[in-house]
């Protein structure tokens, strides 16, 4: 994510901000995507980035920033997770985060931390799947998820939430 791929245009009147990728899934098939920025992912984009010590990057958030603030909580050092970041000078990170990284990252968290796998992109699941059963119904989840049609919005909100409770109270 880019500071140049976010539209901020709309802030003013809508209060949102539309982020469009370069790459993404579908663009070999001519399509386009944009996800529409709520007031919390703007008020988290903005306070991380009043914090970064890689401001004038290309990427709000890049591998080397996020190794050093890593090897900076695990060494607890005297100086601050910026001077670190300043120190380190590797140069086999990408310039970005790939999907793969994403998700490994949100893995070793939770074997970190003790709790049961998921992937992110169970979240987007999730997210369709409230969505649809909210005010704004399937045509809303499908606006909002950059679903092309009703069909596919369908495909991920078929899931009967009660029945999937209930089974995950009884096998953990």
């Amino acid at each position: 994510m880019t500071w140049e791929q976010i539209d901020q245009g709309l802030y003013d009147t809508d209060g949102v901000w539309i982020y469009t990728p370069q790459e993404h899934k579908t663009k070999h098939l001519g399509k386009r995507l944009s996800a529409v920025l709520g007031p919390e992912a703007i008020q988290a984009i903005l306070d991380y980035e009043n914090q970064r010590p890689d401001k004038g990057h290309p990427f709000l958030f890049n591998p080397r920033a996020t190794r050093s603030y890593r090897y900076y909580s695990e060494h607890l050092g005297s100086r601050c997770w910026q001077s670190f970041y300043k120190a380190s000078k590797k140069t086999d990170l990408n310039p970005c985060f790939s999907t793969k990284t994403y998700c490994d990252a949100v893995q070793r968290v939770q074997r970190r931390i003790g709790i049961d796998r998921w992937t992110p992109h169970q979240l987007r699941h999730l997210h369709n799947q409230r969505l649809v059963e909210s005010k704004f119904g399937e045509r809303g989840a499908a606006a909002v998820l950059g679903h092309a049609t009703l069909a596919m919005t369908r495909n991920y909100s078929t899931q009967d939430m009660a029945l999937a409770k209930e089974a995950q109270k009884l096998l953990g």
